[in-house]
């Protein structure tokens, strides 16, 4: 997808590669990638789906130095039958997971700066 100007602000790729089959559409902020919508079909019978928002890299970054994607902040994904949505630091670190697995087991997460678990519920 391209601006009136010519800069690109987004696209689809749609591929197959070597047991899977996947699809990916994006929206751009003016300097990098905000959105990521995607789904991943395995030929083993896996299969996973979703939705990725990211921070956007400051705009007098050099991308040919830090690249164009940002940290990822959200993301909502289900994968084989288990779905989550994870928030994520300014440094990308899961710190809030919400998770039900595929026999629809329910659990909530936050965690610590390193990463370690400092609440569940329920409690294990």
């Amino acid at each position: 997808f391209y601006k009136s100007d010519g800069d690109e602000a987004g696209g689809i790729a749609l591929a197959e590669v070597p047991g899977a089959k996947k699809n990916f559409l994006a929206f751009d902020y003016s300097n990098s990638e905000a959105i990521g919508f995607g789904m991943t079909e395995l030929k083993d019978g896996g299969h996973s789906a979703g939705i990725t928002l990211l921070d956007r890299v400051p705009l007098d970054a050099d991308i040919e130095k830090v690249g164009s994607v940002g940290t990822e902040r959200i993301s909502l994904t289900n994968d084989s039958g288990n779905a989550e949505l994870t928030f994520n630091d300014v440094d990308g670190k899961p710190r809030i997971r919400l998770f039900v697995d595929k026999q629809g087991n329910a659990r909530i997460e936050i965690k610590d700066a390193r990463g370690n678990v400092k609440f569940t519920a329920p409690s294990p």
